[in-house]
């Protein structure tokens, strides 16, 4: 048993999941740390004119765009949820799902990435401000956000590409395609 936990969780492409969700926390606490320093005050740097500047602004209490409610207990609480979801799916998946196991680091990483901030400051750091001509402004954001966004992404192409190459008979798993 413990030999096929130990396959269950590392080797092969399964690797990729743990190499993404350090990419992902390793860079989000990095960047965090050289451009979110809450102690700087406000600040911004334009990086590309008339489209992405970093900012200092100090923390976000809320969920993602800052909406949902105030405090950190609900986001600690639903991280852990969803890291534990994370888990199921990395245990019970095919092993051969790279696209899978990479947008589940991603994800993972992201999550690790704001929680970390939520346990420490109460709320995550944001710094990453995109616009267009300094008037459309995206909400601020960060690497962790940007890691949940792209493994989410990735997630979604692996589930409908893996729908459009097994067929209804292997949606359904019977040969019929239908229904039992």
């Amino acid at each position: 048993m413990a030999a096929s936990l130990r396959q269950r969780i590392v080797g092969g492409r399964r690797n990729c999941f743990w190499l993404a969700a350090t990419v992902v926390l390793a860079l989000d606490q990095l960047t965090k740390y050289l451009f979110a320093n809450p102690e700087a005050g406000a600040y911004k740097i334009t990086v590309v004119p008339l489209f992405l500047n970093l900012v200092g602004h100090g923390t976000n209490p809320r969920g993602a765009f800052s909406l949902g409610p105030e405090g950190a207990t609900f986001y600690i609480f639903a991280t852990f949820l969803g890291l534990a979801l994370i888990g199921w799916f990395f245990l019970t998946a095919h092993p051969n799902r790279l696209p899978l196991y990479v947008g589940l680091g991603c994800v993972g990483g992201g999550a690790m990435g704001n929680l970390i901030d939520r346990m420490i400051l109460g709320a995550v750091r944001d710094f990453i401000d995109l616009h267009w001509m300094e008037r459309a402004h995206w909400p601020i954001f960060n690497i962790a956000d940007t890691g949940i966004c792209l493994g989410v992404g990735l997630l979604l192409w692996e589930t409908f590409r893996r729908a459009d190459k097994d067929g209804p008979e292997q949606a359904t798993g019977n040969p019929g395609g239908g229904s039992s």
